[in-house]
């Protein structure tokens, strides 16, 4: 036993009780900030990947009302469905694609002079449902479990004056 001038004191037992209690406290919060700061991250990935796809899919739809209103009165006005771009989901699962010219040879994105210089992430696809409508398609997987985490769509509908308007994305999650 420790003479009674070399034992700790009441008050410095008393600190190391605070500072433990302080140091497994912030301890647990690392542990919870730790899963919070990674949900904060995807879905400030997912936000910006969705902007981005709208934005691609403005420009896509409209070229593509471009492109039927610049068809022959009397003919098809929009172009026939084309192939997603990339072919395969798991393309842009979790990730992003470079395309490349040759991917973009489909009559509706030739028409609409489609093309995309930067990395994609999402599978984009023009589907015509009749002679003057149709909706551009984007599917998104951002944590790439193969499982779409987003589908937008913007639908293109021509009138019989030859003229089209673009809709406002849709999604579903």
């Amino acid at each position: 036993m420790q003479p009674p001038s070399e034992q700790p004191t009441y008050s410095e037992r008393f600190n190391w009780v605070i500072v433990f209690v302080f140091v497994a406290a912030i301890g647990s919060c690392g542990l919870v900030a730790l899963p919070v700061a990674v949900y904060g991250y995807r879905s400030h990935v997912t936000r910006e990947r969705v902007a981005e796809t709208r934005q691609t899919m403005r420009v896509l739809a409209g070229g593509i009302g471009e492109c039927a209103s610049q068809s022959p009165p009397g003919g098809t006005r929009l172009p026939p469905t084309a192939l997603p771009v990339p072919l395969a989901l798991a393309s842009v699962s979790g990730r992003r694609y470079h395309s490349s010219v040759s991917d973009w040879q489909d009559e509706a994105y030739r028409c609409a002079r489609f093309t995309l210089g930067s990395a994609q992430s999402a599978q984009l696809q023009w589907l015509r449902t009749s002679d003057t409508e149709g909706y551009v398609r984007a599917t998104v997987d951002v944590n790439g479990d193969m499982t779409p985490d987003w589908i937008l769509e913007q639908t293109v509908q021509c009138g019989a004056d030859g003229r089209c308007t673009i809709g406002e994305p849709s999604d579903r999650r």
